[in-house]
């Protein structure tokens, strides 16, 4: 049975398949660890510097698994909180499905594909794209 079949029931299934729908949802293709915490801090906002390190924590601990590497006590802190995970990703689940549903875009793919690190760089360009998220 793949993980399409059904809900993911256990701890480390569960964080994996988060993992995977953020790195899909920001277009994630290199630097992957830094790349998701650095998006999701930025988009999501709140105390960046911890939400970059509780995003990259659960990436570390994804890396873990697939990997087959030995869990750390930190890894299964991060197992055990899977369910802020699944908020974090929710939120940006919503934002993005909003955003695309809209008839007006004032963002192009090219600019998520190019541009939206940049943009996540400067304070003004990243309030003005998380309010047109629905974020902020």
């Amino acid at each position: 049975m793949s993980s399409y079949d059904r809900w993911p029931v256990l701890p480390d299934s569960k964080l994996v398949d988060l993992v995977t729908a953020l790195e899909a949802i920001l277009g994630v293709d290199k630097e992957l660890a830094f790349t998701v915490a650095f998006r999701v801090a930025s988009l999501l906002a709140g105390d960046d510097g911890e939400r970059f390190k509780t995003v990259k924590g659960f990436y570390d601990t994804r890396s873990a698994i697939v990997h087959g590497s030995k869990l750390k006590p930190t890894h299964l802190r991060h197992l055990e909180k899977a369910d802020e995970l699944t908020g974090l990703v929710r939120r940006l689940l919503r934002a993005f499905v909003a955003f695309a549903a809209r008839d007006e875009q004032e963002y192009s793919n090219t600019f998520f594909e190019k541009d939206l690190d940049a943009a996540l760089m400067s304070a003004a360009e990243r309030g003005k794209l998380r309010r047109s998220l629905g974020l902020g």
